[in-house]
């Protein structure tokens, strides 16, 4: 841990450089407590391609394009009511934003669905620009993160075509530039064009990129990224309470205990190790 670190080597930068030499003497990764070792990786098409190719080797056991509107108890069985049919199981699983499982669980816990609904979101505005690599060069790396006091209006950038080879051609550079947050939540909602505006003035101060892009896409999250704020644990403590009193009712995603995919994944093991314990 960061605390770990500081109390061995007396400063946390000087014990993040002991462990990279540690690690190359043995020939591991480079990674360490505040990023990742190794190579990181996607898929070809993207992250959605994961679900889509669990969604077809599972067939008629997965249902897609089939909103929840509420979930209510019978008997012993859930019923969830959905834009066309009910949908009948003794167990339930809501693994979509905290927002959503609030509306999905209104008719069945009031108190549940209004801790849920407290978990606050971040808004993000994401601008891809493609470039020609004759006019930018070839970054190498990850990217950067702007720090808070620095002033600037944007909070990164990732150069995807660094990370993913495959995201542009031979001759073309992809950046990402990510706007907004909860540092200047109002940036991230700004018109398309105003949003490119701030990406660019971003790049020209960070990397003094100047060139016109040739490719630029904007994209919104008006709720993008769950805020563990102060007093997260405690909230997470009584909304376990309130799930022991509806057994067979289970919360999965990003909500709650880890934003990041890595932690998304570990969590969806442990909670499919607690579904499969109360059978």
């Amino acid at each position: 841990t960061i605390h770990a670190l500081e109390k061995e080597y007396g400063g946390l930068i000087r014990g993040m450089i002991a462990l990279q030499r540690q690690r190359r003497r043995e020939g591991r990764p480079a990674g360490g407590p505040t990023g990742p070792g190794g190579e990181l990786t996607s898929f070809k098409e993207g992250v959605h391609f994961l679900p889509q190719q669990l969604s077809r080797a599972l067939g008629e056991r997965v249902v897609t394009q089939c909103p929840v509107s509420h979930l209510s108890l019978e008997g012993e069985a859930f019923v969830a009511t959905t834009n066309s049919k009910a949908i009948r199981a003794k167990r339930v699983v809501i693994a979509s934003p905290s927002y959503a499982a609030a509306e999905m669980v209104k008719s069945l816990s009031p108190h549940l669905r209004e801790e849920l609904s407290q978990i606050p979101y971040a808004p993000m505005g994401v601008v891809a620009l493609g470039y020609r690599k004759r006019d930018v060069g070839t970054p190498q790396g990850f990217g950067l993160l702007v720090p808070r006091g620095e002033g600037l209006s944007i909070l990164g950038v990732l150069w995807d075509s660094s990370i993913f080879t495959n995201r542009a051609s031979d001759q073309m550079v992809l950046l990402r530039v990510m706007i907004g947050g909860d540092r200047q939540p109002d940036l991230a909602l700004l018109p398309e064009d105003e949003l490119l505006s701030v990406a660019r003035d971003g790049l020209r101060v960070t990397m003094g990129l100047e060139a016109e892009p040739v490719f630029t896409r904007g994209f919104q999250y008006p709720r993008a990224i769950p805020q563990y704020v102060v007093g997260h644990g405690e909230r997470l403590g009584r909304i376990e309470g309130i799930l022991q009193t509806i057994p067979g009712l289970f919360l999965g995603g990003n909500s709650y205990r880890g934003i990041g995919l890595n932690d998304c994944v570990k969590n969806a093991k442990d909670l499919a190790g607690q579904i499969l314990s109360c059978q």
